[in-house]
This record gives C-alpha cells, sequence and structure tokens, in this order.
C-alpha cells in the first residue's frame, strides 16, 4: 500500500482549491436567493435558476449586495440579467 498524503502533492492541493471554490460559489448562490426571498418575499424559480447558473464569486457578491439594496424584485431581476452578461 502507498503511504503519502494527497494533500501534500500538487494533484491533492487543486482538487482542494477546487472544493474550497465550488463551497464558496454555493454559499453565495445561497445567500443571494435567501436575502431576495426575505426582502421580496416570492422569487419566481427563474430568477433562483438564473442565480444558480452565475459561477463567478465577483458577480455573485455584487448581486448580494443588490439584493439589499434595490427597491423592488423588477430591479433586482434587472441586475441579475445584467450579471449574466
Amino acid at each position: 500500500m502507498l503511504n503519502f498524503d494527497l494533500a501534500d502533492t500538487v494533484a491533492g492541493q487543486d482538487i482542494f482549491r477546487a472544493g474550497v471554490q465550488q463551497g464558496g460559489l454555493e454559499k453565495s448562490r445561497e445567500d443571494v436567493v435567501n436575502i431576495s426571498k426575505f426582502r421580496f418575499s416570492y422569487v419566481p424559480p427563474e430568477v433562483i435558476d438564473a442565480t444558480n447558473e452565475l459561477v463567478d464569486l465577483g458577480r455573485l457578491e455584487t448581486l448580494l449586495e443588490q439584493a439589499v439594496v434595490v427597491g423592488s424584485l423588477k430591479e433586482f431581476a434587472a441586475v441579475l440579467g445584467q450579471s449574466q452578461s
């Protein structure tokens, strides 16, 4: 049996970083959806789906900020549409 720690390898470190990044994306998406639901009571499934398709953490962070400050779900959906471009 091989005796080594995968975390000590480049591949192991790459896998770890990818997992951390994926976890950050999932948490950010969750935060955006939860804040939106809190602010607007109802968030249409297409808005949730569009949020869950985002893969840029910076855009998700901006979207979260906008979910807090925009005045309506319509404005939020417009910001989300810009985030997808």
